[in-house]
């Protein structure tokens, strides 16, 4: 990644106090440019300060307990910066975010090290992670998966060992309805704790294990996260599919040379999903939930009558585009099986579908298939044929299938 010459620096002035979805601010936002493939950042913490409230804050004895100013520093191409900077601002609720020009002289860094099945998990994982104590309350346990956006809780004790995992599964399966919990019908009277709702034991991981063994795990578990667990055996981040995935991904957009792939030179045709569920843009909703509930990755393709791909349905985008009355016959529909829709029977594909939708060719390279997935966060890609047509469907599980086979290379 070459950018010298011009450039711009974006500082931004913040407080280690500050937070953004219960996660340090300032950690945040690294992982925020990390995964938008910034050049690099650097966090520098203050000896004192003060901002807008006119209190100043220092680091002596007597006022350890004070939050102290930060400064991130992050140079890189303007249209980089142009790119990724709304998303900053919309995080920074509280600071000061200022962008200048700056010419670069000299921009240099160490070779990166190719990743395989050898890497190890510590290279990998989230270190930041949110967890809750195995007595929480239902409320609690609600208010980080529903509210905060969690996908997934370790479950650990007092001192730090994980008893089990918490994730939106495990609500449904306790009887709370995502609907009810975000409509404000909040479990008052559900004695329940986090231990009750937990699936136990945790598949977990040792941060010096390898990523060959993590893969192995996920695959043959069916789990999409690994609680990370240091040399005392207690909580030390999280490893998610994810994570192991945008790892080789980066591996190949910031060398200069494309890394070998670890799972060599397969084509998306030769992982693909062909048994893929489509609709026409005119198809009623209630068949579109038919569809959904016959495969178990929840996505139908929309296309046109020549079978070229117009957009994706989700359970997703259906639950936001029906309206807030149908909401509900929707959820308890897809997730409660044997309930009978209750939906506008004017309401079709067309009108719930997410698009442009992005297609890859079968002959696509999984390393760049990866890639855009990564690029545009999301789960799977529709695949198509030299005429357009949708052929089937590749996504992070099909990747990492596909790693699993090749994690020792």
């Amino acid at each position: 990644m070459n950018i010298v010459g011009q450039a711009s620096k974006v500082t931004i002035y913040l407080s280690e106090g500050d937070r953004h979805h219960n996660q340090a601010l300032y950690m945040a936002i690294l992982q925020l440019l990390k995964k938008e493939g910034a050049a690099g950042a650097t966090v520098t913490r203050g000896v004192a300060g003060f901002g807008a409230h006119t209190r100043i804050h220092t680091a002596n004895v007597v006022s350890l307990t004070d939050t102290l100013p930060l400064i991130i520093e992050w140079v890189d191409k303007p249209d980089r910066v142009d790119r990724i900077l709304p998303k900053i601002n919309a995080m920074v609720t509280e600071g000061l975010v200022t962008v200048q020009p700056v010419n670069v002289a000299r921009y240099s860094h160490r070779a990166l090290k190719q990743p395989s099945g050898k890497t190890l998990v510590r290279e990998a994982m989230t270190y930041e992670v949110a967890s809750i104590v195995a007595g929480a309350s239902v409320n609690q346990v609600v208010d980080l998966l529903i509210e905060k956006g969690y996908r997934v809780l370790p479950v650990v004790d007092e001192t730090w060992h994980v008893l089990g995992v918490i994730s939106e599964g495990d609500l449904l399966r306790a009887g709370l309805s995502f609907i009810e919990l975000e409509a404000g019908v909040a479990p008052e009277a559900d004695t329940r704790r986090a231990v009750d709702l937990m699936t136990a034991p945790p598949i977990t991981i040792a941060t010096n294990d390898t990523l060959a063994h993590a893969i192995d795990l996920m695959v043959k578990h069916g789990v999409k996260r690994l609680p990370a667990l240091d040399e005392n055996g207690t909580l030390a981040g999280l490893l998610s599919r994810a994570d192991i995935l945008r790892l080789f991904s980066e591996a190949a957009l910031v060398r200069d040379a494309p890394p070998e792939f670890p799972a060599g030179q397969l084509q998306v045709g030769q992982i693909m999903l062909t048994d893929v569920p489509m609709v026409v843009a005119g198809t009623p909703v209630s068949e579109v939930v038919d569809q959904l509930l016959r495969i178990r990755s929840r996505r139908v393709v929309v296309v046109d009558a020549h079978r070229r791909v117009l957009g994706v349905i989700t359970d997703g985008d259906l639950l936001e585009r029906v309206t807030v009355a149908e909401r509900k016959s929707v959820f308890d529909t897809l997730f409660r099986r044997g309930k009978k829709l209750v939906v506008n029977d004017a309401l079709t594909a067309e009108g719930v579908m997410t698009r442009p939708a992005i297609p890859v060719q079968q002959e696509m390279p999984l390393k760049d298939a990866l890639q855009l997935l990564v690029q545009h966060q999301i789960k799977r890609l529709p695949v198509v044929n030299a005429e357009g047509q949708l052929v089937g469907m590749v996504g992070r599980g099909g990747i990492l299938r596909a790693l699993h086979t090749h994690a020792d290379d």
